[in-house]
């Protein structure tokens, strides 16, 4: 499953949006409703269920985005800087609630970002990209306190002669 940047809601109340992937998948009506009303229920917006997609705020699509993307249990979840519009506060909280949800249901996760904090909560592993180049690989601590040269140290805001190599 995929999370693009900027949400994409579709036309129609947010169990429409939610229902979608597992309609598609031709389930059965009463094992959609179950399946909506449990992530509902773990993104803690089971009281939009009703409420027209677009009528959403930025932080209650986000969290229907996120719903909507783990609706039909994917092996692999791939998100692209799903945060960024977000305010500090219902970001923090939204990141944590992904990573309990993620993490109890053992789905593995690319998540894209370019932010610090949300790569040190989140990640066991950070990969630091620039220019289409791997430039280093490791645990968060590792990456984050050791940054292998210049150009990693400068993209994580870290000062060049804390380089590591």
């Amino acid at each position: 499953s995929f999370v693009f940047q900027e949400p994409l809601l579709f036309k129609g109340s947010v169990f429409d949006n939610l229902s979608l992937p597992l309609r598609i998948r031709h389930f059965r009506a009463d094992k959609i409703k179950k399946r909506v009303k449990e992530v509902l229920n773990l993104f803690k917006i089971e009281y939009l269920i009703r409420r027209k997609a677009v009528t959403l705020s930025v932080g209650e699509a986000r969290r229907l985005i996120l719903a909507r993307s783990l609706i039909s249990e994917p092996e692999l979840l791939i998100l692209d800087e799903p945060f960024s519009s977000l305010d500090p506060v219902y970001k923090e909280g939204l990141l944590s609630d992904l990573n309990t949800i993620i993490r109890k249901n053992n789905i593995s996760t690319i998540f894209v970002t370019q932010d610090r904090t949300e790569a040190m909560h989140f990640a066991d592993r950070v990969a630091v990209l620039i220019k289409g180049r791997l430039l280093q690989v490791g645990s968060a601590y590792e990456v984050f306190n050791n940054p292998h040269n210049e150009a990693v140290a400068k993209f994580i805001g870290q000062e060049a002669q804390k380089t590591g190599k």
